[in-house]
């Protein structure tokens, strides 16, 4: 089976912090045109056509917008941990000497 060249493209609510979708059934092309300026939207791969003529009630649109709002809780919490991890080895660090 060929891979698809369709793109869903969910876009990140600032104030839920949750991704929503806004856009299915587009080409490459068209999706990198219309949404990499936007630093809140996100193209994903399609698995295939979306019968749904509307996005936000796209079931797989949805799976996708769910998907994404999870990676990004797990890179803004990797990034938290990140920021305080050096503190916490500093102070094991001073402990142990």
């Amino acid at each position: 089976m060929p891979e698809s060249t369709l793109k869903c493209v969910v876009l990140l609510d600032p104030n839920t912090r949750a991704y929503k979708p806004i856009n299915h059934n587009l080409n490459a092309n068209l999706a990198v045109e219309q949404f990499s300026a936007d630093p809140n939207a996100k193209i994903v791969d399609q698995a295939g056509h979306h019968r749904s003529s509307e996005p936000r009630r796209c079931k797989p649109c949805k799976l996708a917008a769910e998907e994404a709002t999870k990676q990004h809780a797990e890179s803004s919490s990797e990034t938290e941990q990140s920021e305080q991890g050096p503190a916490a080895v500093s102070t094991e660090e001073s402990e142990s000497d």
